[in-house]
């Protein structure tokens, strides 16, 4: 088995989200790696459900440094009804089992979305 790189694992992340697996999101955004507990799982779909996500697309990703890169993606969302196109970039950590950060090279790691930022949107196409 190859070990995820970061790209890879954001993408498991954003299907879960988009698939509505909110156990699955849970065990990708949460540390240690154990199962999810009730608590855990009713924490992310709370978060989670304000926005529903309609698709997604990785637009680059950079390393920044041995333990971390950024993924810059965008989301097409449904929000109270309303489509909303964003772009955010996730920091993703390299972490070991004990949540703490490792080298990408370490096969003990897993990559974590550790933070999101939110980042300008295009211009609106004009006719």
């Amino acid at each position: 088995m190859t070990q995820e790189t970061p790209r890879e694992a954001l993408m498991a992340a954003l299907r879960c989200w988009q698939g509505r697996d909110y156990a699955g999101l849970t065990m990708r955004v949460r540390q240690p790696w154990r199962e999810p507990t009730r608590r855990e799982v009713q924490e992310v779909r709370l978060a989670y459900r304000q926005e529903i996500l309609r698709g997604f697309r990785i637009l680059e990703t950079r390393d920044t440094d041995p333990a971390a890169a950024s993924v810059d993606v965008e989301l097409l969302l449904t929000r109270l009804g309303e489509w909303t196109l964003v772009r955010r970039r996730y920091r993703m950590v390299h972490l070991d089992g004990a949540g703490r950060p490792v080298d990408r090279l370490r096969p003990e790691g897993r990559w974590v979305p550790h933070t999101t930022y939110a980042l300008p949107s295009p211009p609106p196409l004009r006719a």
